[in-house]
């Protein structure tokens, strides 16, 4: 349950790796309205396939972003980034803190409510997440998942949160990176000397298309915008048209 650690300095604006190992673990927990209960974990619902990453389930707490969920022998995971964007802000005070020995544990946003429910009666025995269970207890089937809360007391006290936190400076499928025009244009060149007929063009890579709308729309904003699968031409064109015709775009531009 404590963060790890491959990190020589913490750079606002850059983003840092992050395991979560599990999200949760598919043990029977406890709940003040539904009492004793189970989410099946092979059945969880994801609206997107990047999720909010907050803190401590404060929706003002923005901390960066998860993806690439599976579900494995420990529960279900998850991979993801925390991005810094001042010093001293709270995604700092996560890794930094973290990084001194604070154990930060992962806390999913459940809709249980919105799931189908099974009751398991009193020495009632039921396979559940691999797991043989005994009654009574509720296991919630098709539970669409909000989001994931990075906090000090989860209520799946065996999630470990395994923050990396090596800056992304090298070439990966997670690459988000900001290149100069000097830098683009050598890389544009460099390409132009490798690239054969037939060979396909590079897709570009999808974060990047996040560090657009966050560039353009602040943090908060831009990564809804991304998540929600807008086209960032058409909202910047959207954006540009408002600006243009001096309409309050903080009015006009609710999301």
């Amino acid at each position: 349950m404590s963060l790890q650690f491959e990190m020589q300095e913490l750079e606002t604006g850059k983003p840092y790796l992050m395991k979560f190992r599990p999200i949760l673990t598919g043990t029977i927990l406890p709940d003040w309205c539904h009492g004793p209960f189970v989410a099946e974990l092979s059945s969880l619902v994801f609206h997107h396939d990047h999720m909010t990453i907050d803190y401590n389930h404060d929706e003002t707490e923005i901390l960066g972003y998860a993806h690439s969920f599976a579900v494995d022998s420990t529960g279900w995971i998850g991979d993801g980034v925390l991005l810094s964007l001042a010093p001293g802000d709270r995604a700092s005070q996560v890794i930094l803190q973290g990084k001194a020995g604070v154990p930060w544990e992962v806390s999913p946003t459940l809709m249980l409510d919105e799931g189908t429910q099974q009751k398991v009666n009193d020495g009632e025995v039921v396979n559940i997440n691999g797991v043989d269970q005994k009654g009574p207890f509720t296991i919630f089937r098709n539970v669409p998942v909000r989001g994931i809360s990075i906090c000090p007391y989860a209520r799946d006290k065996d999630t470990n949160a395994i923050l990396k936190m090596a800056r992304l400076n090298q070439p990966t499928t997670m690459e988000v990176k900001k290149m100069s025009d000097e830098e683009k244009k050598a890389t544009l060149n460099q390409k132009d000397e490798q690239t054969t007929l037939n060979e396909e063009p590079e897709k570009p890579v999808k974060d990047e298309t996040l560090l657009k709308f966050t560039n353009r729309f602040g943090f908060e904003r831009g990564a809804k915008l991304f998540q929600e699968g807008v086209e960032y031409e058409k909202i910047d064109e959207a954006f540009q048209t408002l600006k243009a015709n001096g309409t309050s775009i903080g009015l006009r531009l609710i999301f």
